[in-house]
């Protein structure tokens, strides 16, 4: 909204310096949210990633149960 009022009110198409001043702040205004932004998004992402890798190393465990199989006694062929 700034650079569009400065354009608007022909400051920013002369080129003074107070025009290039103004025009570099903003630039940098945003540039400086987009980082903020920017790290406290990785921040959060990391945060809560090691809090799942904590809970799944923590609830995690397997236990294969496999079902209790009842052998008949195996009769050996006699050979003739």
């Amino acid at each position: 909204m700034i650079c569009e009022s400065l354009v608007k009110s022909n400051i920013v198409t002369t080129g003074t310096f107070s025009s290039h001043i103004i025009a570099f702040s903003a630039v940098f205004g945003m540039a400086a949210i987009d980082f903020t932004y920017s790290s406290w998004l990785m921040l959060t992402f990391q945060r809560h990633y090691e809090a799942w890798r904590d809970w799944y190393r923590s609830n995690s465990t397997l236990k294969v149960v496999l079902p209790k199989i009842k052998l008949r006694p195996h009769k050996l062929k006699k050979k003739t």
